[in-house]
């Protein structure tokens, strides 16, 4: 596009004041030109999300009505739960983790959303936990302290009447008078002795005189314990 300050664009160039009345003048034919393509960019993008918005709606119609014949959902449950069992890790407890079997298996919606259901309603697949007391001390007062230890609780009661295998990892010199410490999550550990099977506690030795008030009926599923 043509213009006599061609030379002075990009510069540090001031126009004064006769040059800036041509530069308005000159300016009037390309901002008409240049409204008239935003309008019908606009337009074209009014009828883009028009297509958008009919394409997903067809393509949710469309998915809804493929998952009907997914093969998956033909596996008969009993044989599905075997398949999340076979994930679980076999060389270590399982982990509070999105990233690893059972929490993953009922995150992966975008499969099956009832996956969810399965994971929560068998108990096999909480019977293994890896519990490890954190190095920091919660910044979040008691009711954040609560929350966390809330986690492997739940996590055991999903568990049913399944023994459990437990293992307990505390740092060193970690605080134990907080509501947030060792003997808070020994204490959610200690409240299912009577399911014990496989129990390995890392722990600050003072707290092994904990385990000294159980008896062997309150352990007779025990197996081993290593502390």
């Amino acid at each position: 596009m043509d213009s006599l300050f061609a030379s002075k664009l990009g510069t540090n160039y001031c126009a004064g004041d006769e040059e800036s009345i041509q530069i308005e003048t000159f300016l009037i034919g390309p901002s008409l030109r240049l409204k008239r393509l935003n309008d019908e960019i606009a337009e074209m993008q009014k009828a883009l999300d028009k297509l958008t918005e009919k394409r997903d709606t067809l393509r949710g119609f469309v998915q809804a009505h493929v998952a009907l014949v997914s093969s998956v959902r033909c596996v008969p449950l009993d044989i599905l739960k075997a398949i999340f069992m076979a994930c679980l890790p076999t060389h270590h407890n399982c982990l509070m983790s999105a990233r690893e079997p059972p929490v993953l298996l009922g995150r992966i919606l975008t499969v099956c959303s009832s996956w969810r259901i399965i994971t929560l309603s068998t108990p096999g697949l909480w019977a293994s936990l890896h519990v490890a007391v954190p190095m920091n001390r919660s910044k979040g007062g008691l009711k954040e302290c609560e929350q966390r230890l809330e986690v492997p609780r739940t996590w055991l009661q999903r568990s049913g009447q399944h023994l459990l295998s437990i293992s307990l990892q505390s740092p060193r010199n970690i605080p134990t008078d907080t509501p947030f410490s060792t003997p808070a999550f020994l204490r959610t550990v200690l409240s299912f002795a009577s399911r014990w099977q496989h129990i390995r506690l890392v722990i600050p030795g003072q707290l092994s005189e904990t385990l000294e008030q159980l008896t062997a009926g309150d352990v007779h599923m025990l197996r081993s314990l290593t502390v």
